[in-house]
């Protein structure tokens, strides 16, 4: 019924007044990855006797309304973007003509997060009227031939970027070492090499001191007997004899 009166207002003279319905309608056909795309359902002439409309939008989670003036009546489609992906949405238009104000319908969407996937959505199929039991029959028929799927349903068509795949390579979870045991086995290698690096500079310190005291040593033995060296026992004699006879 409604069809019928929209075809005969746009059949209406230039100079007869467009009357405007009690209920403007828009439809969700395609979501993105960041909003989606609401087309009008009323007619252009219908929409360009309008004075302004302004899309509300919010959350399901939020009761505050965004809201934002449509730019340009004449066009078909009107495009939301830079939303929250995975989060439901509600949204609708008031529009006014003088005085009076006209509000759409509520459609919701959801945006899927992918900027490289988008959702075409299809009007659903129109429902045959049945004119007996023959075309209740080719009715149910039909239904199962099309896996169950009731008139009812609606198409969703996925348009893809031809540079994206549409499947991602499998990984082996066989292969995949966990971060957990990364990060602990280059902490063990890091503490190894440290333990192995003061060790060896250790080593290297008491063989220096040994040289070093050995060394000393003999410059003693030098100073003591004018260049001539004594071994071990025969210095510790010597030094010895000279503390009992400095003691006497």
């Amino acid at each position: 019924m409604e069809a019928m009166e929209i075809v005969e207002e746009e059949r209406m003279g230039e100079n007869e007044e467009i009357r405007i319905p009690a209920s403007l309608k828009v439809k969700v056909t395609k979501v993105t990855g960041d909003g989606a795309v609401l087309t009008w359902v009323t007619s252009a002439s219908q929409r360009g006797a309008m004075t302004s409309c302004w899309l509300h939008y919010n959350p399901s989670s939020e009761a505050l309304h965004v809201q934002t003036e449509v730019a340009d009546l004449k066009e078909a489609d009107i495009v939301m973007g830079h939303l929250t992906p995975n989060v439901t949405y509600y949204a609708f238009l008031n529009c006014t003509q003088g005085a009076t104000t006209y509000r759409t319908n509520t459609v919701h969407f959801t945006p899927h997060g992918d900027p490289a996937v988008a959702l075409e959505v299809r009007p659903p199929p129109p429902t045959p009227k049945p004119s007996g039991s023959a075309s209740w029959a080719s009715s149910s028929s039909g239904r199962e031939q099309t896996g169950g799927q009731s008139a009812g349903d609606v198409g969703i068509v996925v348009m893809m970027s031809h540079m994206r795949h549409m499947d991602r390579p499998r990984r082996d979870p066989h292969l995949d070492v966990p971060s957990t045991s990364v990060i602990l086995g280059a902490m063990c290698g890091v503490v190894g090499f440290l333990i192995i690096n003061v060790t060896v500079a250790m080593a290297v310190t008491q063989c220096i001191h040994r040289r070093a005291r050995r060394r000393r040593l003999l410059e003693l033995q030098l100073e003591q007997h004018g260049g001539y060296l004594y071994n071990y026992e025969e210095l510790m004699a010597d030094y010895n004899r000279q503390i009992t006879a400095g003691n006497s």
